[in-house]
């Protein structure tokens, strides 16, 4: 499973965890650590332990450039265009409803 490298080392560091700490809590070898943290894969066991902790959930340090492919591409900044629109929209409504019957 290919995982994110740098965030798992991230929150290895935020929590001032050694290699070796976070090896041990994993129930794993420090060389597992650190082959996961230099090359980004690990076993489907070893991300789950990795995960549990530092008490998250796998997705956050699971690289999700491997599956982008599998997806179907949405047009996101044409949906971002889209909800900035109605919601300028929306507020100039409100403001008008609310000038007139302020006034």
């Amino acid at each position: 499973m290919d995982v994110n490298a740098k965030t798992i080392k991230q929150y290895r560091l935020v929590k001032g965890w050694t290699q070796q700490h976070l090896a041990e809590i994993c129930g794993v070898s420090l060389r597992t650590i650190q082959r996961v943290e230099r090359y980004g894969t690990a076993s489907n066991d070893t991300a789950m332990g990795i995960a549990s902790a530092f008490e998250t959930d796998i997705s956050q340090i699971i690289n999700l450039a491997s599956t982008k492919e599998e997806r179907p591409k949405s047009n996101n900044k044409l949906q971002h265009y889209w909800l900035v629109v109605v919601s300028l929209l929306i507020g100039m409504m409100l403001g008008a409803g609310l000038t007139l019957i302020l006034n």
